[in-house]
């Protein structure tokens, strides 16, 4: 039973000074701001680039797209989903290697369907909510725990976000890709290759195996405590890294129409250092960044295959398997809830 306050304002919280106060706000405005602004910056991105891509590609009509998407050859399609399958055996073994590092590896069957359903959400909605999202109903059922499950998401973001900008370096450095003259005067950009972002990105991935050779422990950087991985695990994910990058730019090679001869190394460049952008820009999958590069990337040529291949690319390598694996997640949902109503 309550005793009512004899004195009804001493049951008050005393009011916060003015200093304390603006403490507080800032403390609030900072929490909005850590919460909201990643997700909004990367809807600004993903809108404007959106935008752009709609803008390069208004010139053929949607019809004239779809034609060009139909006129590739069955064969390629069969080469783009073969490569498709290889891109998600690297990424297993990319998984398990790091599973393999927590103590806590899969079975095969295991392992396929839950490296599946994880990189396919991560590869759409980005490591932060894909990463967690495809891996927490199924390793929880397979007793990986939850403390496990977010440090291997750090750790494999870790290690693919400087794996995604070192793999270009090498090959920045090795032929340095050619901007378009088009694409320079139109963003007024004071370079015409990318060759000293590969000597960057290089030094970078330098500088990461070598702390993670000599250092244990943790490292705080700008308030964010970085735990590396063994120099072997962070080698083996930097091949593999690169291996994968190379599978996708010739899966999207593969849809491209014959007029585009673009050479190989060069595409792979393109490609590469798009997977860069995007990777800078922190739009979910790419979308509309990726896209957008390639086109500026290939402005020499004005073929209604480009965007046509790079839409049915979109389609195989990323919704499709997206659509999949939000399948398979339902179904463990409703297979759990069964197993509790029996309970």
């Amino acid at each position: 039973m309550e005793v009512p306050a004899e004195n009804p304002t001493a049951a008050l919280p005393p009011e916060p000074e003015e200093g304390a106060a603006a403490v507080h706000s800032q403390s609030g405005w900072r929490h909005s701001l850590h919460k909201y602004g990643g997700p909004a910056l990367a809807f600004v991105a993903v809108a404007a680039a959106s935008y752009l891509f709609y803008l390069q590609i208004r010139e053929h009509s949607p019809g004239e797209i779809w034609d060009k998407a139909r006129q590739i050859p069955l064969g390629r399609y069969a080469l783009a989903f073969v490569l498709i399958g290889m891109h998600y055996v690297i990424v297993a073994v990319y998984e398990q290697i790091g599973l393999i590092y927590m103590k806590s590896p899969l079975s095969v069957p295991r392992l396929t369907l839950g490296s599946f359903v994880a990189y396919s959400l991560t590869m759409n909605l980005g490591w932060v909510i894909g990463g967690p999202m495809g891996r927490y109903q199924l390793y929880k059922a397979w007793g990986i725990s939850s403390v496990a499950m977010v440090k291997l998401v750090a750790m494999l973001g870790l290690t693919y976000s400087i794996s995604v900008l070192a793999v270009p370096g090498i090959l920045s450095i090795w032929e340095p890709l050619e901007l378009p003259d088009q694409m320079v005067h139109q963003y007024h950009l004071f370079f015409q290759n990318t060759k000293w972002f590969g000597v960057l990105f290089l030094a970078l991935g330098a500088v990461y195996l070598l702390l993670c050779a000599t250092r244990r422990g943790t490292l705080r950087v700008l308030g964010f405590e970085l735990q590396f991985p063994p120099l072997w695990l962070a080698a083996s994910h930097l091949i593999l890294t690169g291996a994968d990058l190379i599978v996708m730019a010739t899966t999207l090679r593969a849809l491209m129409p014959p007029e585009v001869q673009v050479e190989y190394v060069h595409f792979l460049n393109v490609v590469m250092f798009s997977m860069v952008l995007v990777y800078l820009s922190h739009a979910p999958g790419g979308v509309g960044v990726f896209e957008l590069c390639i086109l500026k990337f290939l402005a020499d040529y004005n073929d209604p295959g480009i965007p046509a291949a790079i839409i049915m690319f979109r389609v195989l390598y990323f919704l499709l398997p997206l659509v999949v694996s939000l399948v398979v997640l339902g179904c463990f949902a409703v297979a759990d809830r069964i197993d509790l109503s029996k309970d």
